[in-house]
């Protein structure tokens, strides 16, 4: 072994550190090389376990997931304004605990991106979607906080909901678009979904509707067909927005004496 690094030493001017440090590089390299296929080998595996360990969803269910959403959003939106006028009347000396804004949320889990891969188009129109969502979850968050502190002005908690309320409009009217662009929904299938709370609403078409919180022009009425179905719905949230009043104000905590 001397012999021979002493002619390369000698015929080639490498020395001995050379040969060191390119030996040192040389195995540098395949150990790499060897962790990188482990690697490999291991996020397959761990993707093929989470394959065979998750509930299968495909793009049926995926469908009814995405379309229930805006029962979601319309249960949120009667929340977040029932809150909105309940802490106006007082002046937002008082602020809600903690599960009260947790009720406000939206559950982005229901949409699987994943099934959208193998068509961009429809990859973009879910993923700009799913970002309106953690948007709406982050300003709920940060209202939050902003309820609790005394050096948040009335006027900007007043119109941290006022924006909250058209955010979710945004997002309802959002869901409609996507609805009709990735399942082909119409009005029908809309009226379907929202024929539970409907039924819920006894109104006649002669009768005179007196709205304190609601009108004609609230963005879930849209979408349906006819004016006594646009009448149930507006009533059903009115009547809800009152339930919900009177549910919050027993979970409401005096800012001057949080205890």
């Amino acid at each position: 072994m001397k012999e021979i690094l002493r002619y390369y030493v000698e015929d080639w001017g490498i020395s001995i550190w050379d040969w060191i440090t390119a030996s040192v590089t040389i195995c540098s390299f395949v150990v790499a090389v060897c962790a990188f296929i482990i690697a490999r080998k291991t996020l397959k595996s761990q993707k093929q376990t989470e394959k065979n360990t998750m509930p299968v969803i495909n793009m049926e269910i995926q469908e009814f997931l995405f379309g229930g959403l805006v029962l979601k959003l319309l249960d949120a939106h009667v929340k977040l304004a029932a809150l909105w006028y309940l802490l106006n009347e007082k002046e937002f000396s008082y602020y809600p605990s903690e599960h009260i804004l947790e009720k406000l949320r939206i559950d982005k889990s229901l949409i699987h991106v994943e099934l959208f891969y193998d068509n961009f188009d429809n990859y973009t129109v879910v993923e700009g979607f799913v970002d309106m969502l953690n948007s709406y979850n982050i300003n709920i968050t940060i209202l939050n906080e902003h309820l609790k502190s005394p050096k948040i002005s009335n006027e900007m908690l007043y119109n941290e909901f006022y924006s909250l309320i058209h955010e979710n409009n945004r997002i309802a009217d959002k869901w409609a678009i996507n609805m009709f662009s990735l399942f082909q929904y119409d009005k029908n299938k809309y009226v379907h979904l929202l024929q539970p709370l409907l039924d819920q609403v006894t109104f006649n078409e002669g009768d005179n509707l007196k709205l304190r919180y609601y009108d004609e022009n609230e963005i879930y009425i849209r979408f349906l067909n006819t004016d006594i179905q646009k009448k149930k719905l507006l009533l059903f949230m009115e009547n809800r927005t009152i339930e919900h009043m009177k549910e919050f104000s027993i979970y409401l905590i005096n800012k001057q004496n949080p205890q």
